[in-house]
């Protein structure tokens, strides 16, 4: 009796563990799926607009055939400025040019001064080597350079500077970001800095790194990771 106890007790706990491992591998299934379902709907919306910008690039030509010249030229204007809007957007969401090309080649961008300008010219004097550092910390930096722009918009500027430095130890490498509001006018504090000054703080100390702020037009961030060691043979 006593063996066929311990046998069915033996036999509970493996099928406990096997359903607690079947519901974590669900867990994870499904929360890939509703990320899946984001991404497919992010993308839809992104096809919908680009069909909505074609069809309006095709109007003028329309209006154009019937000869009323001045509705196609203020047609063809704003089909111009919505296929502008729609490639910051497209950038802001996720910046397409970052896997190919680097950092560098989508700060340098005018799909992410359109984004993140609000008008203001962004000039961006970028180190080399970013291109040397992982995907996910290249996204990170972008997103921080993103938010430190938004948070110094407060001081309504003329224009933005952005720096970079990479750097590399033996078992660590990073980027160090330096965003400068040029010419800036009365500052108003707004909903929108503010907002961002806590995502940027948080994104930061994800990463390993800190933020400064030590003058108003003026903010200074470092990111970091950790170098994959290539085993010896």
């Amino acid at each position: 009796i006593a063996a066929n106890t311990m046998e069915k007790l033996s036999s509970y706990f493996f099928s406990s563990a096997f359903n607690l491992r079947l519901r974590s591998a669900c867990s994870d299934n499904m929360s890939r799926s509703l990320t899946n379902v984001r991404m497919i709907w992010i993308l839809t919306a992104t096809a919908s607009g680009l069909l909505k910008t074609l069809d309006s690039i095709a109007t003028p030509w329309s209006v154009k055939a019937i000869g009323d010249f001045q509705g196609a030229l203020l047609l063809n204007n704003e089909s111009v400025e919505h296929n502008s809007r729609f490639g910051a957007d497209v950038t802001d969401i996720y910046p397409l040019k970052l896997e190919q090309h680097g950092l560098n080649a989508v700060l340098n961008s005018q799909e992410f001064c359109d984004a993140r300008g609000g008008g203001a010219h962004v000039l961006p004097l970028l180190g080399h080597g970013s291109t040397k550092l992982s995907i996910e910390l290249q996204q990170v930096a972008y997103r921080c350079a993103g938010n430190a722009l938004d948070v110094l918009s407060e001081l309504q500027p003329r224009a933005y500077v952005i720096k970079t430095r990479i750097r590399r130890t033996k078992h660590l490498q990073g980027i160090i970001l330096i965003v400068s509001a040029r010419d800036p006018s009365e500052s108003r504090s707004t909903s929108k800095s503010a907002n961002a000054a806590i995502e940027l703080s948080a994104r930061v100390k994800a990463h390993g790194g800190g933020v400064k702020r030590r003058h108003a037009h003026r903010i200074s961030l470092w990111l970091s990771e950790a170098i994959e060691q290539t085993a010896p043979y």
